[in-house]
C-alpha cells in the first residue's frame, strides 16, 4: 500500500511565510539605497527580502522608475510593461472596424471581436515580418511579434481594450441574438403599450425591464417620501422600513384625497386635462406600500447606502465609549495630531426667516394662499476645531441666483455658497465644500499658526457625506453608526447655541429698523427680511461664537484640550441669547411679541430639528414644480446642446492626427449624450401630437420648459 499523503500542514512543520510583494515606493526607495552603494544583501536584510529579489528589481530599475513618475497610487505594487507596438496599431484598426460596424448595426459578441482582433493581429504581423513596416517612425511601444509571442485574444485582453477605447456602454458582450418562440412574441405583443412608453424614456438601449406606469398619486407621494427621509436624515432622526411604508401610505392617502377632489372639480366644469400618467387612486384600487414596492423605491431614489432600515436604532453608548477611549487616541498617537489640527463638521436645518409661532407675523402667513416663506429652508455646514476655530460656514440654498443676491460676487459673502433644488447636502456638493472651502480655510489657518498642514476631519456617517474624498495631507474618519448625539463635539449644543445667537440677531435688525424709522412697520420690514439679510445674520452670530464655547463642546471626545470655558459654555451662551431675544422682541411690541418667553424662542429653536409634516412636504413638492416650469431645458436647449456635441466630434476628427484618439473621444461623447438624445427624440414625439392649431406658435412651443412638453412623468422615471 501507498503511504497517505501528507496534509499541507502537520505538527512540526510550519507553514510557508507569505510572499511579500514591494510597493513601487518602496521599490524606488530601495534603488535609491542601491545607488548610495549599500550591498544588496544590506538592502534585502532592510527590507526582509531575498537578495536575489534584489537583484531582480534593479534588473527592472528603468521600468520601476518609468511607472513611479505617472503613477497616481503611491501604494501601487505592479510595473507598467511597455507594450508590443504591434498589439498598439491592431487595436486601433479594430476599434474603426468596431465602429463601422455600429454604423451599419451589425450585431457583434465578445468572440466575434476577438476573434477579428486575431486575424488583425497574424495580417499585421506577416506584413511586418515581410519588411512592410520598415519606414515606421519611432513608437514608445516596443517589441516585435515574435519575441512577444502569439496573440491570444484573451479575455482579459478584451476588457482591457474595451475599456481603452470608451466601449463599456456599448452593445458588444454576450450572444448575438438569436430566434425566440411564438409564444413570446404574443407575450411581447400583450405589453405593446408599455413597451413603447418605455423605448421613449429609457436612457439604456439595451435595457431588458419594461416600466409599468404608476398613478399620478403614487408617483408625487414618492417625490414627497423622498423629501421626508432627506428631512430626517439631516436631523439624525432614526428610521426604519415599517416606518417608511407607513409614512407612504399616509401620504398617499392625503394625495390621493386631494386628488379626487381636484378632479370633481374638474368635472363639473368640463376642463379635466390629460396625463401620461394613467389610472386614479380609485382605479388602481389600495395602495399597500409593499415590500416590493420599497424596494424599488429605494433603488429609484438611490438610498441604498442611506442607514434608514432595519430596527430604528438608538445612541450606542458602547460604541461610543469604545470610540472615545480606545479607536480615537489611537488616531491621535499615529497622526500626531494637535488641537489646531483636529476638526469636525455637521451640517444642520434653518428655517432662515422663522419666528415663534405665536406672533402674528406667523399667523397671518399661515392663513395666506400660496408658499409660506417660513417653511424656506437652507442648510449650513459647521465646521470648527479642537482649538476653539471656526472656519467659514457652507451654505446649500435652493436658488442658484436668489433675487437678493443678483449681481453679487458669491466669492466675497460669509458663507460658502452652493445650491441645490431640496437646499440638502450631497455627495457632489460635500466634495465641492471639501475642495474649494475646507482645504484652503484650513491652509490659510495653519499657516498663520506656523503649523504643517496635517489634519484630521471627522463626520459622522449621514448619506450626504462622500466616503471617498482625499486630499494630501489630510486624514478624513467617520464616527461610529448611532454615535452622533453623544461624541460629535458639534452635536453638543454648540448649533443650537448657533441658531439662538441667530435668532436674536434677526430681532436685533428690526429693532435696529424701528429705531431708524419714524414710519416703522413691523410687518413689512419682515417682508423685506431677504436670503441676504439672513446671511449677514449668519456671520454675525459666527464672529460672536467665542473661542472658549467652540473648544468646550470638545469635552466628550477630547477632554484633555478642554479648557476653562466657565461663562462660555455652549449652553450658557444659548440661555443668554434667549434672554435677550426675549428682550428685544417685547420692544417691537405686537401680538405674540409683547408677551413672548423664553419657551416660545426654544420652541422655535426645536423646529429646525422636527420632521417636516404632510402639508409641508405637499407645499415644497409643489413650489419645486413651479420653480421648474420657469426654468429647465427646453426643446430648443436640447436641440443646441445635441449641434455642440456634433460640431465637437467633427472637430475632434478634423484635427487629431491620431483617428484611434478621436474615436474614443467620438465614443465619450456619444454615450454621455444618451440621455438628452432620448430627451430631445421624446420631446419632438410630444410636439408632433400637438393639435394642427398649435403649429401656429411653433416659437412659442420650443421655447416651452421640458417640464410642460413631457409632463412631470418624465421626471420621475428618470
Amino acid at each position: 500500500m501507498m503511504p497517505p499523503k501528507r496534509s499541507a500542514a502537520f505538527p512540526g512543520h510550519e507553514p510557508k511565510c507569505k510572499r511579500k510583494m514591494l510597493t513601487i515606493k518602496e521599490k524606488v526607495e530601495l534603488l535609491d539605497m542601491l545607488q548610495e552603494r549599500r550591498s544588496y544583501a544590506a538592502v534585502g536584510r532592510h527590507y526582509g527580502i531575498n537578495e536575489s529579489t534584489v537583484r531582480s528589481i534593479k534588473k527592472e530599475e528603468k521600468n520601476i522608475r518609468s511607472t513611479a513618475t505617472v503613477t497616481f497610487n503611491k501604494m501601487a505594487k505592479r510595473v507598467i510593461t511597455h507594450r508590443n507596438k504591434l498589439i498598439v496599431k491592431m487595436e486601433s484598426v479594430l476599434a474603426l472596424w468596431i465602429h463601422d460596424c455600429r454604423e451599419e448595426n451589425i450585431s457583434l459578441d465578445t468572440n466575434t471581436i476577438r476573434t477579428k482582433a486575431k486575424q488583425l493581429y497574424d495580417c499585421m504581423a506577416e506584413n511586418m515580418e515581410n519588411g512592410g513596416d520598415d519606414k515606421a517612425g519611432p513608437s514608445t511601444s516596443t517589441g516585435s511579434p515574435t519575441k512577444a509571442g502569439k496573440f491570444a485574444a484573451s479575455k482579459g485582453w478584451f476588457h482591457k481594450f474595451q475599456k481603452r477605447y470608451g466601449l463599456q456602454s456599448v452593445f458588444l458582450h454576450g450572444k448575438a441574438a438569436s430566434g425566440i418562440n411564438e409564444s413570446t412574441v404574443r407575450d411581447i405583443k400583450t405589453e405593446e403599450e408599455n413597451i413603447q412608453s418605455t423605448a421613449t424614456v429609457t436612457f439604456n438601449e439595451i435595457t431588458k425591464r419594461v416600466i409599468t406606469p404608476h398613478t399620478k398619486s403614487i408617483v408625487n407621494m414618492e417625490s414627497a417620501l423622498a423629501l421626508w427621509i432627506d428631512d430626517c436624515c439631516k436631523k439624525n432622526i432614526s428610521l426604519d422600513t415599517n416606518t417608511i411604508r407607513t409614512k407612504a401610505m399616509q401620504l398617499y392617502d392625503c394625495m390621493a384625497e386631494n386628488m379626487e377632489d381636484q378632479e370633481e372639480d374638474d368635472d363639473e366644469d368640463d376642463e379635466a386635462g390629460t396625463s401620461t400618467l394613467t389610472g386614479s387612486p380609485t382605479e388602481s384600487g389600495k395602495f399597500a406600500a409593499s415590500k416590493g414596492w420599497f424596494h424599488t423605491f429605494q433603488k429609484h431614489y438611490g438610498l441604498k447606502s442611506v442607514g434608514l432600515y432595519g430596527e430604528a436604532a438608538s445612541a450606542d453608548k458602547a460604541a461610543a465609549e469604545d470610540y472615545v477611549n480606545n479607536t480615537f487616541k489611537e488616531i491621535l498617537k499615529e497622526g500626531g495630531y494637535r488641537p489646531e489640527q483636529v476638526f469636525n463638521m455637521h451640517e444642520t436645518g434653518l428655517f432662515w426667516k422663522r419666528m415663534p409661532s405665536r406672533t402674528f407675523l406667523m399667523k397671518e402667513e399661515a392663513t395666506a394662499p400660496g408658499f409660506k416663506a417660513q417653511k424656506d429652508r437652507a442648510t449650513l455646514i459647521m465646521c470648527g476645531n479642537a482649538a476653539g476655530f471656526m472656519i467659514k460656514p457652507g451654505l446649500i440654498y435652493k436658488a442658484k441666483n436668489p433675487r437678493a443676491l443678483k449681481n453679487k460676487n458669491k466669492n466675497v459673502l460669509p458663507v460658502h455658497w452652493m445650491h441645490h433644488p431640496k437646499a440638502c447636502i450631497t455627495k457632489i456638493l460635500m466634495r465641492d465644500w471639501f475642495h474649494q472651502c475646507f482645504i484652503p480655510e484650513v491652509k490659510v489657518y495653519l499657516a498663520e499658526k506656523g503649523i504643517d498642514f496635517n489634519v484630521l476631519l471627522l463626520m459622522d456617517n449621514a448619506g450626504g457625506h462622500a466616503v471617498d474624498i482625499t486630499h494630501d495631507g489630510v486624514q478624513v474618519e467617520f464616527l461610529p453608526p448611532s454615535t452622533a448625539s453623544l461624541i460629535q463635539p458639534m452635536d453638543q449644543g454648540i448649533i443650537r447655541a448657533f441658531k439662538a445667537l441667530y435668532t436674536r440677531n434677526s430681532l436685533q435688525s428690526l429693532v435696529e429698523a424701528m429705531d431708524m424709522d419714524e414710519d416703522f412697520s413691523l410687518k413689512e420690514s419682515w417682508h423685506d427680511y431677504t436670503i441676504a439679510s439672513c446671511l449677514k445674520n449668519i456671520q454675525k452670530a459666527i464672529t460672536e461664537m467665542k473661542t472658549e464655547t467652540l473648544n468646550a463642546c470638545w469635552e466628550k471626545l477630547w477632554p484633555e484640550v478642554v479648557h476653562d470655558y466657565k461663562g462660555f459654555s455652549p449652553d450658557e451662551i444659548h440661555h443668554s441669547a434667549v434672554d435677550n431675544a426675549v428682550r428685544l422682541a417685547k420692544i417691537l411690541g405686537g401680538e405674540g411679541f409683547s408677551d413672548m418667553t423664553a419657551e416660545d424662542v426654544n420652541d422655535l429653536l426645536d423646529m429646525h430639528s422636527l420632521p417636516l409634516m404632510d402639508e409641508d412636504l405637499e407645499e415644497e413638492e409643489q413650489q419645486r414644480d413651479e420653480e421648474e416650469e420657469v426654468v429647465g431645458l427646453t426643446l430648443e436647449r436640447l436641440a443646441t446642446l445635441q449641434e455642440k456635441a456634433q460640431e465637437l466630434q467633427q472637430l475632434a476628427e478634423d484635427w487629431d492626427t491620431n483617428t484611434a484618439r478621436s474615436l474614443q473621444f467620438r465614443n465619450s461623447i456619444d454615450s454621455c449624450m444618451s440621455v438628452y438624445k432620448t430627451m430631445l427624440t421624446q420631446a419632438k414625439k410630444q410636439r408632433q401630437q400637438l393639435p394642427y392649431v398649435h403649429n401656429l406658435h411653433e416659437a412659442s412651443v420650443m421655447s416651452m420648459p421640458l417640464a410642460e412638453v413631457l409632463g412631470r412623468d418624465y421626471k420621475d422615471l428618470k
